[in-house]
């Protein structure tokens, strides 16, 4: 599922990289974020997975 996604934000991010209209900059820059949302619900699904499967470790680090 992240191939896809991370796929679509690479080819959207070269895009950017092109001299298009104001409108085409705008719907670049809409699918840009939108697979960026998309691909961190599909990453907290999985770590919710991990976590409910006991996969997940955590680390006690100390913070202030």
């Amino acid at each position: 599922m992240r191939t896809p996604l991370n796929s679509i934000d690479g080819f959207s991010e070269q895009l950017t990289q092109v001299d298009l209209q104001a409108e085409q900059k705008e719907q670049v820059g809409a699918i840009r974020n939108s697979s960026v949302m998309l691909l961190d619900v599909v990453n907290d699904i999985l770590d919710f997975s991990k976590y409910e499967t006991g996969k997940v470790t955590l680390e006690q680090i100390p913070f202030s």
